[in-house]
């Protein structure tokens, strides 16, 4: 472990809640789903439902704005908030990965972020200072997830996506500006 430290939830900016619908998230194949669930929601009306057999799968974004790139530009660590059921895959291993894909390139983050085992709800983070987003001046650019386990079905409940932001000095409200 590394600077352990309290999550200031004050320096987050929301990315995704998925309140409504799953901000152009899409599975890369038959081997994972992706649905829109009010079984679990960290806000209490709906979260995105990840479930898959086994093995290594990708949710694809379609791409997303400036203001997304804006912010996870002026952060580092990409933090949501994960539901695990009885019944997903206990026991085993799972985990997940990041990449950020644009005109600059494909960017895969390559130290996963390992889901918790046990059912429960948790808050989990990604470090993503190695797969910054490029400069949003070429109009687009996409967040994937990649989701990896050893055995199936493994399935897991992911809500309000969010930035933990850098601190500026003299930003008081974390909108980037002094």
């Amino acid at each position: 472990l590394d600077n352990v430290r309290p999550l200031d939830e004050s320096r987050t900016v929301l990315l995704f809640d998925f309140e409504n619908d799953l901000h152009g998230f899409i599975p890369q194949d038959d081997d994972i789903q992706l649905s829109l669930s009010t079984e679990w929601s960290s806000e209490g009306s709906s979260s995105m439902r990840v479930q898959w057999t086994n093995g290594f799968n990708w949710a694809f974004n379609g791409g997303n704005s400036a203001q997304v790139a804006d912010i996870l530009n002026r952060g580092k660590l990409l933090i949501m908030d994960v539901y695990v059921p009885p019944d997903s895959q206990q026991g085993s291993w799972w985990n997940m990965i990041l990449s950020f894909n644009d005109p600059g390139g494909w960017r895969q983050e390559n130290d996963q972020m390992g889901f918790p085992l046990q059912p429960g709800t948790y808050t989990v983070g990604i470090d993503y200072r190695s797969v910054r987003p490029a400069n949003f001046s070429q109009n687009w650019f996409s967040i994937n997830f990649g989701f990896n386990s050893a055995s199936g079905p493994a399935i897991v409940y992911i809500d309000n996506v969010r930035v933990l932001l850098d601190a500026i000095p003299g930003d008081v409200d974390g909108n980037g500006c002094v």
